[in-house]
């Protein structure tokens, strides 16, 4: 009342109007500057007219904002809500990543999402007062004490959440150790791999050489075939895989072809003992003969350690053929 006998040129209801315009959301130890500065500037606008409007636009919002200075500090907070929301997005990403990843980046990638959800779990509270939605926005507009409609939470949802966290901080331990399985078992894949493909280099060998090959080239396999399918190796391994055994099957044609050559060679060898030692009684039978022994050194192949040694054998073959057939 002694704000309206100290300012008797303006109406009681004028002044009334002005401080409840000043006042803030629920009434403190600040209402008072905020009535007496409402006024103040009332009076302001009164005796200088747009220059008192002027300094109202530039003093009233600070006025207003130094009231309200630790609601303001303490929305670059996250509330209760928003450290849930962002918690439970964040172990979404982390589980899918976690569960459906297949490689170490996957895991590092979820790995990376769940320590992020636990830092908003760690600022969840084991209990809460919350306030519905409905009610929360009715009291911006009622700001009256006791009408609040509350409850008490005690870490049901919390509980689910943290627990989630954990069960997926489980799995990913269980993941790096599957992981570190898979590594263990793919580097000693890739080593047998290495040493099969780096013997196979400058062919022809002989068939103990492509045998010492393919023995290994089986063993890379086998290492690669320990890899479980839920694993986080197991893509991997399964590519590898598909090289391995082309590289095997190809190991063991190669085998296959030099077999076949050094028994051509070996049986041709014996029937050109067989005509030196008994020769056919006949020229027709000797030229049958001849083009037979022609005939299966044709069939040797290269890249064979015979194939050289066949050349010679077929060369001198041909050129007894054309001595016989000029006679």
């Amino acid at each position: 009342m002694w704000v309206i006998n100290t300012y008797p040129q303006f109406s009681e209801e004028a002044l009334i109007a002005a401080a409840e315009a000043n006042t803030p959301l629920g009434c403190g130890c600040s209402c008072l500057n905020l009535l007496i500065g409402g006024v103040v500037m009332l009076l302001l606008i009164a005796a200088t007219g747009m220059g008192g409007f002027w300094l109202l636009t530039a003093y009233l919002p600070s006025l207003l904002l130094g009231s309200t200075t630790s609601v303001s500090s303490e929305s670059t907070t996250l509330s209760t809500d928003e450290h849930y929301n962002q918690a439970t997005a964040l172990l979404e990403q982390a589980e899918y990543a976690i569960k459906k990843g297949n490689t170490g980046v996957d895991l590092a990638l979820g790995e990376e999402k769940l320590k992020s959800a636990q830092r908003h779990i760690e600022q969840l509270p084991t209990s809460y007062t919350v306030y519905s939605y409905s009610s929360s926005k009715r009291r911006r507009s009622r700001r009256v004490a006791g009408q609040y409609s509350s409850q008490t939470v005690y870490d049901d949802q919390y509980a689910d959440i943290r627990s989630k966290a954990e069960q997926l901080e489980t799995q990913l331990t269980e993941k790096k150790q599957s992981q570190s399985r898979s590594v263990t078992f793919i580097k000693a894949a890739k080593k047998f791999a290495f040493s099969a493909a780096t013997a196979s280099q400058h062919p022809p060998h002989p068939s103990d050489t492509w045998k010492q090959i393919e023995r290994q080239w089986l063993e890379a396999i086998a290492q690669l075939q320990k890899i479980e399918v839920e694993e986080i190796g197991y893509s991997e391994a399964q590519k590898l895989l598909t090289t391995y055994k082309t590289n095997l099957k190809i190991v063991r044609n190669r085998l296959q072809v030099q077999n076949e050559a050094q028994a051509t060679l070996t049986q041709v060898n014996a029937q050109i003992q067989k005509l030196i030692n008994s020769p056919p009684s006949t020229v027709e039978q000797l030229q049958v003969e001849i083009k037979k022994i022609i005939n299966q050194l044709k069939t040797v192949k290269p890249g064979t350690t015979s194939y050289a040694d066949v050349q010679q054998l077929l060369s001198s073959a041909n050129n007894k053929l054309k001595q016989i057939q000029a006679q």
